[in-house]
C-alpha cells in the first residue's frame, strides 16, 4: 500500500509514542457510515439539507445547518461535502488525532484504486481534538495553515493544552514540509 510522505511518517511518530494509527477509513465507508447513521440517528443529512433550503435568511440558514444537532462524524463529513479520499485516526494522551487525504476528483469507489491516487492527493488536514473538543485544525496545501480553536472557548481545555499550542503554531504558514508537519504534531502529543 502506497502512503502520503506525512501519513508515513504521523504513522512512525505514533508508533514511536506507543499508540498505533488506526486503519484507512476510504471516502466510500464515511458515505455508507452517514447511510447507516441518518437511519439510527434522530437527525438526518437531508433533514439538515431540508431546514436550510426552507432557511429564507442567512442567519436562518446557519442556525439550519450548523446548530447542535446529534450528528455523526461521518454524517458531519457528507453533509459539509468534506468526504475525504481515507482518513486514519489515533488516540494519544487525550487526544484524538484524524489525518485526512483529498483528491480533487469524486469516486464513488476509493480502495481499489488507491496505490494510484497517493500521486493525486491535493490537500491534507489534521485535526486534533481533546475530550471532544476541537483543538486546531492543520490545513496543507502548498502551505500550512493552522486553525486554533481553544482560544474560543478556553475554559473547556486545561492549560496543558494551551501550553502546546507553539508546537503547532511552529509551521503556521510555512511552507509545507512533511517531516517539519509531523514532528510538530508529535511534539504536540509528548
Amino acid at each position: 500500500m502506497l502512503k502520503t510522505k506525512l501519513e508515513s511518517l504521523l504513522e512512525t511518530g505514533f508508533s514511536e509514542l506507543g499508540v498505533e494509527f488506526g486503519r484507512r477509513e476510504y471516502g466510500e465507508e464515511i458515505e455508507l457510515g452517514a447511510t447507516v447513521d441518518d437511519t439510527v440517528r434522530p437527525v438526518s443529512v437531508n433533514n439538515i439539507k431540508e431546514r436550510i433550503s426552507k432557511a429564507s435568511t442567512g442567519e436562518e440558514r446557519f442556525i439550519a445547518g450548523f446548530s447542535n444537532y446529534d450528528l455523526s462524524e461521518y454524517q458531519n463529513a457528507v453533509l459539509r461535502d468534506a468526504v475525504p479520499f481515507f482518513r486514519r485516526s489515533v488516540l494519544c494522551n487525550g487526544f484524538k488525532i484524524v489525518y485526512n487525504a483529498v483528491v480533487n476528483k469524486r469516486y464513488d469507489v476509493y480502495e481499489p484504486i488507491a496505490d494510484s491516487l497517493i500521486p493525486e492527493v491535493s490537500l491534507e488536514v489534521v485535526e486534533i481534538s481533546w475530550k471532544g473538543n476541537s483543538v486546531a485544525d492543520l490545513h496543507l496545501g502548498r502551505e500550512v495553515e493552522v486553525m486554533v480553536y481553544v482560544s474560543d472557548n478556553l475554559a473547556k481545555y486545561s492549560s496543558d493544552v494551551s501550553a502546546r499550542l507553539p508546537f503547532l503554531m511552529s509551521v503556521d504558514f510555512h511552507k509545507y514540509v512533511p517531516e517539519e508537519v509531523s514532528e510538530a504534531v508529535i511534539s504536540f502529543l509528548r
